[in-house]
């Protein structure tokens, strides 16, 4: 379980989900500032959302496991574009 160094910082931390997870490096997080971390556009778009055991899941699990909230680090995405209108997934 990858667990929040603030001396290695958030884009080490995020690096340790993706891998945990079996993604990627720098594939499906992104440090903003220094204390977020948000999900890429790409990633969540790339998903199969009705997949239960998907990435998605995995990467969302991880970071609610660890003990990054005891350290004020949030996650999360911005805009609502991931989901366009029409899509099916």
């Amino acid at each position: 379980m990858p667990a929040f160094d603030p001396d290695r910082g958030l884009e080490k931390f995020a690096t340790d989900i993706e891998i945990a997870c079996g993604v990627g490096e720098g594939s499906a997080l992104v440090p903003l500032g220094t204390s977020s971390l948000i999900l890429r556009h790409d990633f969540i778009q790339a998903q199969d959302l009705t997949a239960a055991d998907d990435i998605l899941s995995c990467v969302m699990h991880m970071f609610t496991a660890s003990d990054a909230q005891e350290h004020e680090v949030s996650l999360g995405f911005i805009g609502n574009e991931a989901v366009e209108e029409g899509d099916d997934r």
